[in-house]
């Protein structure tokens, strides 16, 4: 009876494994690269996935970019919903989201404009319930900012490489 228990849970951990096991609620810690227009910005961040659209796995991201431009500190934050639909018999998806960004940032104002984006990755799993990915996209941001009384638009609309290690609950 001990080695038939022993080889069930032995077999139970390798279909989890192989199969992508998925959790009810993903968090995952990842880091971005966003390249645009000549220039870069990296930040940290949270991903939590929740299962709110059936056959997609959505989640919604929020990255910190902090960073200076100019003598002046700033910091850049996209919040995104995004929708991922994993390829059949693969660990590749694609997919998009639409969001916000938060800016912050000494005698500049900003407002908050909306932000899209399409992507594809690949998603492996590490143990049962733990997965890291890494994905390539990329993203629109259109921004118009006012410096005194002077609007300029600002495109940050470019590549983006994200990555990070999620964990299920």
């Amino acid at each position: 009876m001990k080695k038939l228990s022993i080889l069930l849970i032995a077999l139970l951990l390798v279909a989890f494994t192989c199969t992508g096991a998925s959790a009810l609620l993903k968090v995952s810690a990842l880091g971005a690269y966003y390249s645009y227009n000549g220039g870069s910005l990296t930040g940290y961040g949270l991903q939590v996935s929740l299962p709110i659209i059936p056959l997609l796995d959505t989640n919604v991201e929020a990255i910190m970019c902090p960073g200076t431009s100019g003598g002046v500190n700033y910091s850049f934050m996209p919040i995104t919903l995004n929708a991922e639909f994993g390829i059949p018999m693969t660990s590749f998806y694609l997919g998009g989201g639409v969001g916000t960004a938060l800016f912050n940032a000494t005698g500049v104002t900003i407002p908050t404009p909306i932000i899209y984006n399409v992507h594809a990755g690949y998603r492996h799993n590490l143990a049962p319930l733990v997965s890291a990915f890494i994905q390539a996209g990329y993203e629109v941001i259109n921004m118009t900012v006012t410096t005194g009384t002077l609007p300029l638009p600002h495109n940050l609309s470019g590549f983006s490489v994200k990555g990070g290690i999620g964990f299920g609950l």
